[in-house]
């Protein structure tokens, strides 16, 4: 089975652009969920990856659209689209199903 996300541009967007690196020890944080009582000096030395970028990260999401439609059509009825305007958790509830069928499937 191949799945496919279905989140808006702009909620991916904020996704991506969002995300910072802390270059000593390659933890990845996003900036509007950062651990309650990070020290300053943490937070001052993440750092965002340059393809995560509002230009670059905008170029690939345009690319990946432009060519999501082919990709799921390929694959049929194998294709799963998923509702992915939701929180981790219950992305995470909904992926499950489909990580473990394919893991089964694999370990046979």
């Amino acid at each position: 089975d191949v799945v496919s996300l279905d989140l808006s541009t702009d909620k991916a967007l904020k996704a991506i652009t969002g995300r910072r690196i802390d270059p000593l020890n390659g933890t990845v944080h996003h900036v509007d969920a950062l651990p309650a009582g990070m020290p300053q000096e943490v937070f001052d030395r993440l750092v965002q990856h340059p393809r995560d970028t509002k230009e670059v990260a905008g170029r690939r999401l345009r690319n990946y659209s432009e060519g999501k439609d082919s990709v799921v059509a390929f694959y049929g009825p194998k294709a799963r689209v998923l509702d992915a305007d939701t929180t981790a958790d219950v992305l995470f509830e909904r992926l499950c199903p489909f990580l473990l069928r394919m893991d089964e499937r694999h370990l046979v």
